[in-house]
This record gives structure tokens, sequence and C-alpha cells, in this order.
């Protein structure tokens, strides 16, 4: 197989070699390939940064909202970084994910935001504050206010 290429490469170099002396060049000057080069025939598909893409949302927010009852286990809040705290009855998910540890009602206070140094919440929040106006930072928590326990009692069983 190299010998038939050496012999086409002979063969083509025979009839470049009359042109010049470094080969077969175009008449602006640069040097053509041996086998010649195939341009473009259609338009490619170019870049598609400009065309607008669909995603589909995140589905972050508020999933029940101020008032509404809220089962245990069920997600309050889905958010990326903590635009809301968890308070009393409320849990923290992956993502910062907000959900009741409790059935009760939901309630959303602002409140002074006072972690302790170890904490996540403070390497997270209170850490990016500028150190005067670390006293001061005021947040907004999630809260489950329960159902009273009214009427509601285990029976158990007589020695």
């Amino acid at each position: 197989m190299a010998a038939i290429v050496r012999k086409c490469y002979s063969d083509f170099s025979r009839f470049l070699a009359p042109f010049s002396p470094s080969g077969l060049t175009t008449l602006v000057g640069a040097p053509l390939s041996v086998f010649g080069v195939r341009w473009a025939s259609k338009k490619q598909g170019g870049s598609t940064a400009v065309r607008p893409r669909k995603h589909r949302g995140k589905g972050l927010g508020l999933k029940i909202r101020e008032g509404e009852f809220a089962q245990a286990g069920s997600i309050i809040a889905i958010q990326r970084g903590y635009k809301w705290h968890p308070g009393a009855f409320v849990g923290t998910g992956r993502f910062n994910t907000l959900y009741a540890l409790e059935p009760g009602y939901v309630r959303f206070t602002k409140e002074v935001l006072r972690p302790h140094f170890m904490s996540h919440l403070y390497k997270c929040v209170v850490k990016k504050i500028e150190p005067e106006e670390r006293e001061n930072v005021v947040r907004t928590f999630v809260h489950v206010v329960p159902e009273p326990q009214v009427g509601r009692f285990k029976l158990v069983k007589m020695i």
C-alpha cells in the first residue's frame, strides 16, 4: 500500500515540477496541497448562541403560603441560598429546601439573625456582611404553628 502511495505521489510530483521549484503554487503564491482542497459547498449550521433556548423552570419559590395548612413533611419553599430561614418546626433539606416537621399553619416573621459562629448560617450569610452591621441582621423566618391537641389522647392499657 505504501508503494502505491509513493508511486502516486511521484506521479503527481512529475506534473508539479515544471510549475515552480517548490511545487505547485496558486496565483497568490501559497503552495497547494498535492491532493487538493475541497471547499464547503453548503452553508453550515453555525452557532446557536443567539437563538433563544427553551428550558423548564427550576420550580423555585413558595409552595405553601402564610396561613395555609402544612402536613408533616410537606415542602414549604424551594430555594437556592437562604431567602427564607427555618424557624420553629421547620427543617432544611437539600439546597436549603424548607419543609414542615409537624402539621400546622405556616407563619412568616422578620427576626434578627444571630447564628452561632461555627454554624453553617454564619459562614453562608453573616460572614458576607460588614462587621459593623452584623449585630442587626434582619431576615425572614418561616415557622409552622402546630394545631392544638384538643380531644386527642392515646388509650393506655390497664394493668
